[in-house]
């Protein structure tokens, strides 16, 4: 069922959730605790050898956030949460951080640790649907509200991997197919979060796919960066020339 090939690292995810299913558990006795479903690989290619199609509910607990109301505010508890203003494609602008009230009973569910995936539920619009991120940690503590989806992986290591697998075109398509609706507009909800499919290499062949896309994704940005130098110094240019041209002084 589990998509790891290290014996340690199937270990860690089994005693967390085992812990997560004494938890459940705890809070709902009597109950059957709802084992994660398998992803149904009918309609997805093949796979290289040694990679599985896996689910992100196979992989990680998937949590909603604070809906935000008027009573909040009276909550003695104040604490810094992220809204979808703050969450983009791998990018988090942390600028604008607003406070919300939230009562203790709240906090082990909603508080943002290092390496969290967020996933941003939607509008309606396709091209903004499951805008995703990882959390860096840099406000500390700090919640969510319930437009972001947080997906907490028993393995942290793979954080990065999925981020950028969900990046890509072909995860970009899977996130709009689990979100689509009859009526037309998109959106998502953690039981589609964890049905999202994710491809799954061995771990260290994993590390070597983050740190090569990394590698070059740094070679864009620095690119970007002269062609926005560049773009800069034509434009002085250009209003030089005009300038020059109107004052008499271009002949």
């Amino acid at each position: 069922m589990f998509a790891f090939h290290r014996p340690e690292t199937l270990a860690a995810w089994v005693q967390e959730r085992e812990s997560l299913r004494g938890r459940w558990q705890t809070t709902h006795p009597g109950k059957k605790y709802p084992e994660p479903t398998p992803v149904d690989t009918t309609n997805l290619p093949d796979l290289s050898k040694g990679w599985v199609w896996t689910s992100i509910e196979q992989l990680a607990n998937v949590l909603g956030g604070l809906t935000k109301n008027a009573k909040r505010g009276m909550l003695p508890l104040q604490m810094s949460y992220l809204r979808v203003a703050n969450v983009y494609a791998n990018e988090l602008k942390l600028d604008n951080v607003e406070m919300i009230g939230i009562q203790e009973s709240e906090l082990e569910r909603v508080l943002l640790e290092k390496g969290d995936l967020l996933v941003v539920e939607g509008n309606g619009s396709v091209d903004q649907i499951g805008r995703v991120a990882l959390w860096n940690d840099s406000i500390s503590p700090c919640v969510h509200q319930n437009h972001i989806i947080k997906v907490r992986f028993a393995e942290k290591n793979i954080a990065d991997f999925v981020l950028y697998w969900l990046l890509s075109p072909n995860g970009r398509k899977e996130i709009q197919r689990v979100a689509s609706s009859t009526s037309g507009l998109y959106t998502l909800s953690l039981s589609k979060v964890s049905a999202l499919p994710v491809p799954l290499p061995p771990l260290a062949e994993q590390q070597r796919i983050v740190a090569e896309v990394e590698r070059r994704l740094s070679v864009i940005a620095t690119l970007e960066q002269t062609l926005t130098a560049n773009l800069a110094r034509a434009d002085r240019l250009r209003q030089s020339i005009l300038h020059r041209a109107f004052s008499g002084r271009l002949v």
